[in-house]
This record gives structure tokens, C-alpha cells and sequence, in this order.
């Protein structure tokens, strides 16, 4: 009978200490609500790999992957981030740019440079978002590049980049000139519209492939004096496989050979009285006027 009390009395006490370490895994186990609180409004406290720009203004003088922390707000007179050194990566890390009147450049290749790429996040406000043209062998991708310059037909543009660089999956609109100057670039899936002046203006040896470009306007007359979507300023571009309302062939371009293949458009205009400019069309769409 002793023995038979003391398995029972052994019993309870291993089930008592299985009920305490199931309460205890338990407690472990529960990490608070599934979804935060709310989004993070900077990355200060968290380290990448690469350098943290944290305050603008900023120059990048070493090559390397640099990073922003958090939404970053300009000053007048000065370019946000200025790159003067060959292979950075400028990675606006989901963050904006934002300009304040009379600032400078989101952004700015200082001196002859390659191997740079700007990435992933937004640039706004500013006299030109991306300024590049001395940045070859380049790209641009993943920018938001929106409501740049101070008046229609300043001079100013979203993005510009030099010789033999690409941008794609970006979203340029609303500046209040030209949305990208392209010379012997690649243009890829990128949406470009409601810009002030061309959408794109392609000064020679540009290809573009996959974008939808539309609602691109230059006031006041001028070179078209309406709807102008690619402005065709040079020798020898391509454009296949987009949706592009206006196409102008400018006098500019004459003597050359543009190839526009696969487009849905809505028109292609040769200008200037007597323009040679030689427009090679395959299977192009006539259809969203």
C-alpha cells in the first residue's frame, strides 16, 4: 500500500513538471503581434554593409556601397549627394531625396566617372533629380525620379547619364522640363509621363525597350509645340516594344537610320520641311490615340 501511495505521489509531481515546462515554452514561444506597430521611419541604429549617410549634404570621394538611413531633406544652393570617385553604389535604400527651392541636384557625378550605380528609392524636388552625364558605364535603377525643376522649360531634367549606361524600372514624372536625357544609353521598362518638355529626348544611339511613355508636353510651342513623347534629336535610335504615344523625328536627326519596332503609338512626325531623317518601321501599333 506504501508503495502503491508513493508511485502516486511520484506521478503528480511529473505531471506538475510537465505542465511547468509546457507553461514555460509557451511563454518563450509568444513574440508579441504579428504585424508591427507601425513603419520604420529610419535605419540609424542598424548597420549594412557599406557606409551610412545619415545628413545632407553628402560627397563620396572613395569607391564603395553607400547607404541611406532615412528620408533626407536638402539644402538651398547644394547637391544632396555628390559622387566623385569611380565604383559607388549609392543605394537610396527605399529613403527619399527631397530638394527645397534653390537646391542643386538630388544627385551628382562629379567629374569623369564609370562603374556608377544608383538605386532603390526616390529623388524629388530638386533643379535636376539625377544628374550623370559624367557617369559612363553606369546605371540607373529603381528610382522614383518625381517632381524636379521650377518652371516649365527651365533647363532642367529628371535624369541625366552618360555614354554606354542603362536605366531601368524607373518612374520619372512630373518634372517640369525633360524627363530624361539619353545619349547612348539603354532604356528599359521604366514609366515616364506627365513631364514638361520630352519625355525622353534621345541625342544619339539610345535604345529603348519595354516603357510606356505618354503624356509628355511641351507648352507653348517650340519644337512640336504639343504632345511629345520621344524627341529624336540624333543619329541612330532604336525603339522597340513600347508604349509611346508622340514620336518626333527632329531636323536634327537627319541623314540617319531610327528603327521603331513592335510600338503601340499614336503617331511619328518627321519635322522640318524637307526632313531626310529615314524612320524604319516594323509592326508597329497604331492604336492609342
Amino acid at each position: 500500500m506504501l508503495w502503491m501511495r508513493f508511485n502516486s505521489f511520484m506521478l503528480v509531481l511529473v505531471f506538475l513538471a510537465l505542465v511547468g515546462v509546457i507553461a514555460m515554452l509557451a511563454s518563450d514561444a509568444y513574440g508579441g503581434p504579428l504585424d508591427p506597430p507601425g513603419p520604420v521611419a529610419s535605419t540609424d541604429g542598424v548597420r549594412e554593409p557599406g557606409t551610412p549617410i545619415s545628413s545632407i549634404p553628402f560627397t563620396i570621394s572613395q569607391p564603395g556601397r553607400y547607404y541611406l538611413t532615412r528620408n533626407l531633406t536638402g539644402v538651398g544652393g547644394q547637391s544632396g549627394v555628390t559622387i566623385a570617385s569611380n565604383g559607388v553604389t549609392l543605394d537610396l535604400n527605399g529613403f527619399t531625396l527631397q530638394g527645397v527651392p534653390s537646391a542643386a541636384n538630388g544627385v551628382l557625378v562629379s567629374g569623369a566617372r564609370n562603374g556608377v550605380r544608383i538605386e532603390n528609392g526616390t529623388v524629388r524636388g530638386w533643379f535636376n533629380g539625377i544628374d550623370a552625364t559624367n557617369a559612363a558605364l553606369s546605371s540607373i535603377s529603381g528610382v522614383s525620379v518625381i517632381g524636379n525643376g521650377i518652371a516649365s522649360n527651365d533647363g532642367s531634367f529628371g535624369i541625366l547619364l552618360g555614354a554606354y549606361s542603362s536605366i531601368d524600372n524607373c518612374h520619372v514624372s512630373g518634372n517640369t522640363a525633360t524627363g530624361i536625357y539619353a545619349d547612348s544609353i539603354t532604356i528599359r521598362d521604366c514609366v515616364i509621363t506627365q513631364n514638361g518638355n520630352d519625355g525622353v529626348r534621345a541625342v544619339g544611339h539610345t535604345f529603348l525597350q519595354g516603357n510606356h511613355i505618354q503624356a509628355n508636353f511641351l507648352s507653348g510651342g517650340g519644337v512640336g509645340g504639343a504632345w511629345r513623347d520621344v524627341r529624336v534629336v540624333g543619329l541612330n535610335n532604336v525603339l522597340v516594344d513600347n508604349v509611346v504615344s508622340f514620336i518626333y523625328v527632329d531636323t536634327t536627326a537627319q541623314g540617319s537610320t531610327h528603327i521603331f519596332a513592335r510600338n503601340a503609338y499614336c503617331s511619328i512626325t518627321k519635322l522640318g520641311a524637307g526632313s531626310t531623317a529615314n524612320a524604319q518601321e516594323f509592326e508597329n501599333l497604331q492604336s492609342i490615340c
